[in-house]
This record gives C-alpha cells, structure tokens and sequence, in this order.
C-alpha cells in the first residue's frame, strides 16, 4: 500500500523487463525486490531460452507437486519408498519437472519460504531471479526440476530436524565460490533455525568471538551473499551446531600442496574444531594448471593435509568441482544424461 504523496517510477514503457521499483516517500528511497512486488505487463520480453512446454497440474492432489526438490511427485500413486541412506544410493533416477514453472510467481519464497534479504555489494548475480526477465524465467524453469532416485526418497530440508542432527557439532565449507554458494543455499533452506550469522576477519580469534556470543545478527537483515562475505562467514543454530563457510580461488590451491612443516595458512587452525568439512578445490584450479595434469597429485596433497589438521573423529567430504559445458549459463533444462554431459563437455578426453 502506497501512502498518499508517494510516487511510483517504473522508468520504462510497457513490456520493458524490471529489476526492481523505487518508492519515493518524501526524499528517502525505498526499493522493493521483485520478490516482494510482482510486476505485470501486456507485452513482456520474451526468454531467451526455449524453455520446455508447461506441464499440466495433476487432476488431483499429489505428493510432491509444486514442493521444491522432492522426489515424490512421480510416485504420486504409489507407496513412499524409504529414505535415502546417500551411500550412493540416490544416484541411480532422473530428472523431473515436478512444477509449472508459471506456478513459480516467486522463486525465493519458492525455494526458502520466505524472500532473502537485499544484498551488499555488486554480486548480485549470485541470486539469478534478481537479474532481469530473462533470468527470473530461467530461474522459475530451474526451480521446477527435481531429482528423483529410482530405489530411494529425498530428504528435504527441514531447520529444526537438520539442527537436531547437527546438535553442538561444526560443520565447515572449505574452497571458492561453488561452496559459498552450497553454504548460502543451506544457509537459508535452514530459515528459522538459524540465530545469528555474521561475516567474519579470517582469523580463528573472530571466530571466537563470534560463538561467544559477541558478534552477528539475525539472517532477515543479513545482507552479505551478495559479495560472497568474505573469507569467512559463521552461523550460529539454535540447537547448539554451527556452519562455518572458509572462501579462497587459486591462492587456497598453493597452500594445500605447501609442505605439512610449512608455516600455518590462517584457515588451518579452524580444521582442527571441525566436525564435518565439505571442501571443493576445480573450478579456480584452471588458472593453475589449464589441462587438470596435475590435478590427482593436488587432490592427493589435499587429503594428507585435512587428514594431517582434522581431529580423528571428522568427517570429510571432497567435492570434485563441475566444469560448465559450453553454452551453460543459457541451460533451461537438465541434461538427460551423463552422455550428453561428457558431449556437452567436448568428451572424454
């Protein structure tokens, strides 16, 4: 509701793609996510990508319908299968479009609940349904697909259930911007169960400080996806765990394979407090070693360094990093299969 006085500038003719809307109330802006007001207009702009034909929704109501990221839907009729043990369970299925994207009016409230806060910096490229039209359609179309195993069901996201299960542990994200971006959307799926975030010096001391108690705030008003936070980012569950998020490129690259007698690079001492490390090291690693030569013994200077810092009772996951094919930052759909993934990359070799 706009309060009389105030004026509305949508700053272009109808049918022009917009970001956002500004409401002037006396001499102080208020700007206004697309998530949180939805424009219309006779005459959008087309997308720029063939997005498959809309689906039908079901006659009747079915699991799984329109529920991002459950695997239920194409077993609308039949009996729940068991939870998946992810032991490699959930690898064998396919792809589906579970949603009409049309039905998607709101992505962020789609896949989180509720809109993400407004972000700092100039990365806003990180939330794609911000970007323009286009990327709003191809974000709704992304939302619509869900992965489905053939044996097993996905757990979906649940805040007070995954800080139960995380109870006082740690559980760190270690590499470049593919696991920023895992923390984030974990981060915000977590919702209500988060208490306090903040984005931190990269120093252990902060940290500290951090947990106990003396910086951070809530995750409405935090704002720091937009630059990625920094080097380091920490949240603080209700139920007593904490997500610890450690950022770096290339440089991170050298001061795994430096010698274990070597001085202590600064995010080293965090391993040590680790419950759980989810690590990635790839996408950045181009930039070192174009043709991935060298890529296994880094792998494997990798693992002796987290074994060498992790308590013994840790757990470590090591993300081998995707490599976008060709022409993917314009996909509307999943490939169909690891075929045509390897084809999309060029081949084996």
């Amino acid at each position: 509701r706009i309060s009389a006085g105030a004026g509305l500038f949508a700053g272009g003719r109808a049918g022009d793609g917009f970001d956002e809307i500004v409401l002037l109330a006396g001499a102080r802006p208020v700007i206004l996510s697309l998530d949180d007001v939805m424009l219309t207009s006779s005459a959008p702009p087309p997308p720029l990508l063939p997005f498959p034909p809309p689906l039908p929704p079901p006659a009747a109501p079915a699991r799984g319908w329109c529920s991002y990221l459950s695997s239920e839907h194409a077993r609308a009729g039949g009996a729940a299968l068991p939870l998946c043990a992810m032991d490699g369970d959930h690898l064998q299925g396919r792809w589906l479009r579970n949603c009409d994207p049309a039905a998607i009016r709101r992505p962020e409230r789609y896949a989180y609940g509720s809109p993400l806060p407004r972000t700092n910096g100039s990365w806003d490229y990180r939330l794609c349904s911000r970007m323009g039209y286009a990327q709003r359609a191809r974000t709704r179309e992304a939302l619509a697909w869900s992965w489905v195993p053939d044996q097993c069901a996905l757990r979906q996201v649940d805040g007070a259930e995954f800080g139960a299960w995380l109870a006082g542990r740690r559980l760190l994200f270690w590499g470049d911007s593919l696991s920023g971006q895992a923390f984030y959307s974990l981060l915000f799926s977590l919702g209500a169960e988060v208490e306090r975030v903040a984005d931190l010096p990269p120093e252990p001391a902060a940290l500290d400080a951090f947990l106990d108690g003396r910086t951070g705030g809530p995750l409405c008003s935090y704002g720091g996806v937009g630059d990625e936070g920094g080097a380091l980012t920490a949240a603080a569950l209700r139920s007593g765990g904490t997500l610890v998020k450690v950022l770096g490129h290339a440089p991170m690259v050298d001061e795994l394979r430096r010698p274990l007698s070597a001085p202590w690079a600064w995010w080293e001492p965090l391993l040590r407090r680790a419950d759980i490390v989810v690590a990635n090291v790839g996408h950045h690693y181009r930039a070192l070693d174009g043709r991935y030569a060298r890529y296994g013994a880094m792998v494997r200077a990798a693992l002796a360094r987290f074994d060498a810092r992790m308590p013994p009772h840790a757990h470590l996951v090591f993300r081998t990093s995707n490599i976008g094919h060709l022409g993917c930052e314009r996909a509307a759909a999943p490939l169909p299969s690891r075929a045509a993934a390897w084809s999309a990359l060029g081949g084996w070799e």
